[in-house]
């Protein structure tokens, strides 16, 4: 009886160990297969974003080629404003190096004009000074 009871023990866990090994392996498969789908749908995923980054990638080197021709072309127009104005300026500054010229003759022929005036003046000065010391002696020859 006691044999009977070993071996009959011994094939209940036979038994149960078979069922648990077979529930393990279907657990196993069931996940493993789960796995595959969902490292199926990652590696889609991946791919996916990896277009996205490459696209971005152009787009951003889209743009800044787009910038740094808008840069470009903003300072090609900046450029040409500035030979322009500088143009402006030289004709504005010839203008008042004339206007300069001009005045500094305006100026040197009215100190001209001075002097011989301020000549004058002293020479009249001087005559009328001779006019009256001449009167003067006149006047003392007279009353004497």
């Amino acid at each position: 009886l006691k044999n009977q009871m070993k071996t009959l023990s011994q094939a209940c866990k036979k038994h149960v160990l078979s069922e648990w090994t077979t529930w393990v392996t279907q657990v196993a498969d069931a996940l493993n297969q789960k796995i595959a789908d969902i490292t199926s749908c990652v590696e889609d995923d991946e791919k996916r974003l990896n277009t996205k980054m490459y696209l971005i990638d152009q787009t951003h080197e889209a743009i800044a080629l787009a910038a740094g021709k808008a840069a470009r072309k903003a300072r090609r127009r900046s450029i040409c404003r500035r030979k322009t104005a500088v143009s402006a300026m030289e004709g504005k500054i010839k203008d008042l190096e004339a206007q300069i010229e001009d005045a500094e003759s305006t100026l040197r022929q009215k100190c001209n004009d001075e002097k011989s005036l301020l000549s004058m003046s002293d020479a009249l000065d001087n005559d009328s000074t001779a006019r009256n010391n001449l009167l003067l002696c006149k006047k003392d020859t007279e009353s004497s």
